[in-house]
């Protein structure tokens, strides 16, 4: 709900100059959860979708790819290490810090971005307690631990 286009523009950007196969702002974590940008080739997600076996490489899209040694991967960082913070809606406290945020930011900017929610939780920092028990990317983490091989001789090239 609070993605930064400025942040899109940036990794589409980067994956374009720098010719990948993937691109992304996730390879080395340092923003917030919720923030994750990925762009890959058309070429890089046919072969995910070919050649992907695992449950959670087809469920998820990109770990396929990510694992790869066959793909061009580029990262983009953040000039500072904001993965404590989770700025994504996946459960009731996610609603709550969103609900806060907005309240706050919406009716002054409607198009806030990431600089005006970072100078909102230096002045008010209890808003980040509201959703930091959660883990980040607990959705991937439980598609892991439920992995399983698929038969996958359906699939044919056309």
């Amino acid at each position: 709900p609070m993605i930064d286009p400025d942040i899109i523009d940036l990794v589409v950007k980067t994956h374009i100059d720098q010719e990948a196969d993937y691109t992304s702002n996730t390879i080395k974590e340092t923003y917030p959860d919720g923030l994750d940008v990925e762009v890959f080739t058309f070429e890089a997600l046919k072969e995910a979708w070919l050649n992907a076996k695992l449950l959670s490489e087809r469920e998820h899209v990109t770990p396929y790819i990510r694992k790869n040694d066959k793909f061009k991967k580029v990262s983009v960082e953040n000039d500072k290490d904001l993965t404590s913070l989770r700025w994504t809606l996946d459960n009731k406290e996610d609603y709550e810090f969103l609900k806060e945020v907005f309240k706050r930011l919406y009716k002054q900017n409607k198009d806030f971005m990431t600089k005006d929610v970072l100078e909102l939780l230096e002045k008010e920092p209890h808003l980040k307690d509201i959703n930091k028990c959660i883990t980040r990317n607990e959705g991937y983490i439980k598609s892991l631990k439920n992995d399983k091989i698929l038969d996958l001789d359906y699939i044919k090239e056309d």
